[in-house]
């Protein structure tokens, strides 16, 4: 059972006035989060259709989950300037009186392919200092809530066009010919013998030739499908465009707008509820100045550490050693103090433990290091921060530390932790318990 309720009209009119409000108020700055550049009335409107969309959702699901005639309302007055410090639901209605929340709500956006949950470390202060001294109570990490939510098309991926059917399946029908061509390739002897190859040939140029060969087909192959997989996201998500949307209901330009999804289609879910004392316990901090890393450090390599018959290969630039994992009962620790590419892998991230039999590789290019990981059988990955993960027999992972801004480093410090921790943690049930118990204390 999942924490939803559907959109309304009503939302859309109440969200979109707040955003016109908002930009038509002379005080407000309009820049974006980068301060680089004004942002215009359309980009404004579709902030806060989201924001206060989402907010509203949050409040109805609260609501329905509190067992009384208690209403909750989100902040809707357009302030001069933004203060992290005030709550997004700033008023209760309970046996027909309004009163002040007893705790700090703040509310989030929380995007498909987002990997960290948290706050802003100057936000999360202020939030704390907000309790401290308007809600007069000390402790103040137990009195704040931290929600995030997301819309949700209930159709998503179901609403093809003719056109845009007639696309993908061109595209796959490209993609059956490259694995086509890839299987004839497939004939050829997997290692060449001074009997198979060509005349002239040397018998190490045929067999770079033939890898080579193969190695380009599976690129190509993997960029179709990548291509393929983009067009059947994208195309249903452009018309889910909020604003889009809510020209279609207002039937403004109906020839033209007539194309997005209704609003029926939508709903809001609540992904993640978290107290402040658990940010403050288990999150970590990662400060301004450091990378913003991808908690995704495990990947799929294009090359593995092997050759075609199985054993470790090695170049004038690389080499590949086997290392010998440490043994901590009867879990193996991956050594992660080896991984040195382009980033450290970060202390933030602690120890990962492994689960199963796995056959670990050292790479050393230059003085940069890093860990492959063989799995010899399934096996389970599990940090004491970053969460766990799970692989299958003769899958071969990378660890590879990715800066989630490119070059830039982070302008903000933060308190954050991980979603894949979170999803470990955090069960359907135990997220309806959670709601039902802080919809009553609020």
């Amino acid at each position: 059972m999942e924490l939803k309720t559907d959109v309304t009209v009503s939302m859309f009119k109440k969200a979109f006035e707040f955003g016109s409000d908002y930009f038509s108020n002379p005080a407000k700055v309009l820049k974006d989060r980068t301060a680089e550049k004004n942002r215009g009335l359309g980009e404004i409107l579709t902030a806060n259709l989201y924001g206060k969309i989402i907010e509203l959702g949050v409040c109805k699901i609260l609501s329905d989950y509190a067992n009384t005639d208690k209403k909750f309302f989100p902040d809707f007055h357009v302030r001069s300037e933004f203060d992290y410090g005030t709550p997004d639901i700033t008023k209760v209605k309970e046996s027909g009186k309004n009163r002040a929340p007893k705790k700090f709500v703040e509310i989030k956006y929380s995007p498909e392919n987002f990997e960290w949950i948290g706050l802003y470390t100057t936000q999360f202060e202020s939030m704390k200092e907000y309790v401290k001294e308007v809600l007069k109570k000390t402790k103040e990490t137990d009195h704040i809530i931290v929600i995030w939510a997301n819309i949700r098309n209930k159709k998503s991926g179901k609403n093809f066009t003719a056109s845009e059917q007639k696309v993908i399946e061109v595209e796959k029908k490209k993609l059956e010919q490259l694995k086509k061509i890839r299987q004839e390739q497939t004939i050829f002897p997997r290692t060449i013998s001074r009997n198979t190859r060509p005349s002239g040939v040397s018998l190490n140029d045929a067999r770079e030739e033939l890898r080579e060969r193969k190695k380009i087909a599976d690129k190509e192959i993997s960029t179709q499908e990548s291509y393929i997989k983009n067009l059947e996201y994208t195309m249903p998500k452009r018309k889910d465009d909020l604003l889009g949307v809510y020209f279609k209901q207002r039937k403004f330009y109906l020839d033209k707008f007539n194309y997005f999804s209704g609003i029926s289609d939508f709903e809001v879910v609540i992904d993640y509820v978290l107290e402040g004392r658990e940010l403050e316990d288990k999150g970590k901090d990662f400060l301004k100045g450091e990378i913003f890393p991808s908690s995704e450090i495990f990947q799929i390599p294009g090359c593995t550490p092997y050759d075609d018959e199985g054993k470790l290969r090695s170049t004038p630039t690389t080499k590949y050693k086997k290392i010998h994992p440490i043994t901590i009962g009867n879990k193996k620790l991956i050594p992660t103090d080896l991984v040195n590419t382009e980033y450290d892998f970060p202390s933030q991230f602690g120890k990962i433990y492994c689960d199963g039999k796995v056959e670990l590789i050292k790479e050393k290019k230059s003085t940069k290091t890093t860990v492959f990981i063989k799995c010899l059988s399934d096996i389970i990955l599990h940090g004491e921060f970053l969460g766990r993960w799970e692989f299958k027999k003769d899958q071969i992972l990378r660890i590879v530390v990715k800066n989630k801004l490119g070059s830039k480093m982070k302008g903000v410090s933060d308190k954050l932790f991980p979603k894949r921790l979170a999803d470990s943690i955090f069960s359907e049930n135990e997220k309806i318990k959670r709601l039902r118990r802080i919809a009553k204390a609020i």
